[in-house]
């Protein structure tokens, strides 16, 4: 199966970023989800995501950062994709800015789905084949078009931690 069968129609897509810190950021796709899921609790899915970054930042490298996490009453994985063109500092390991932010939240119960999830959009996000298309990542249907390339494996790779 392929990253984009178990995301949603209808996947978040800010071309812009406001923020310039990483928690503005999170804040920022945070705001935007909750458009997509009113249910969800700010507060808490906030937290999720801020927990899961003090244990080491979800960068990637290359100016991408996957942050994520597992929220109880999300029934769906839900994806918040972001751009930001003055760069933002997620403490990256290579010291670099993060242009581009992959929010990426799964539901509780689904055990270790989300890890290969980060594990597949890791290996795609990486690639260098793949750096001419970020910027033109516009919509929903861009995202969905660039996660349907990648298939989800059995066990993420080691480095990619939950």
């Amino acid at each position: 199966m392929k990253i984009a069968d178990f995301l949603p129609k209808g996947s978040v897509v800010i071309t812009e970023l406001k923020g310039v810190t990483k928690q503005e950021v999170i804040q920022e796709l945070a705001d935007a989800l909750l458009q997509r899921f009113p249910r969800l609790e700010r507060t808490s899915l906030i937290r999720v995501v801020e927990e899961r970054e003090e244990l080491g930042s979800t960068s990637i490298g290359a100016g991408i950062a996957i942050p994520h996490g597992k929220l109880n009453g999300l029934c769906q994985m839900a994806l918040c994709v972001g751009r930001s063109a003055q760069g933002v500092d997620f403490e990256s390991f290579d010291g670099g800015l993060v242009y581009y932010v992959f929010l990426l939240l799964a539901p509780d119960i689904r055990g270790t789905l989300h890890l290969r999830m980060l594990a597949a959009m890791a290996r795609l996000l990486k690639n260098d084949a793949l750096e001419n298309r970020l910027p033109l990542i516009k919509t929903e249907r861009d995202v969905l078009d660039l996660l349907g390339t990648e298939v989800l494996r059995d066990q993420p790779p080691l480095g990619i931690r939950p």
